[in-house]
């Protein structure tokens, strides 16, 4: 599995996490845990551009485009988006951990074992 793209989206005290292979994947508890290790840096440069609740974003790296949807107050909604020489040396590496932990965890099989 080559991954092109992610989406990692925030609901109700859990995270779907959905791959450029257009399967979503729905975590739960400690599953999450390797979510918000490998994104805790991609979040933070989120919240240092816009204060709100995170409803969720997408990394693109074929295009080179992170987009995410920030909630700052009750019924809002604004966008974050970075990308050009600000993804490649803020987004692009910190990916990488996330990229390399779901090609090992589920790149040998056809993802079943999350469906």
């Amino acid at each position: 599995m080559s991954l092109s793209s992610f989406k990692v989206h925030v609901h109700r005290g859990h995270a779907r996490l959905r791959f450029s292979d257009g399967h979503g994947r729905d975590l739960r508890g400690s599953e999450v845990m390797p979510i918000v290790a490998f994104t805790s840096d991609l979040v933070a440069e989120i919240a240092r551009r816009r204060r709100g609740k995170l409803r969720g974003f997408s990394v693109d790296l074929t295009s080179g485009v992170l987009r995410a949807t920030v909630a700052p107050r009750r019924g809002e909604v604004e966008v974050v988006r970075i990308d050009g020489a600000e993804f490649e040396t803020k987004v692009r590496p910190r990916s990488g951990p996330l990229i390399e932990w779901a090609e090992y965890k589920f790149g040998g099989s056809p993802l079943a074992e999350w469906s």
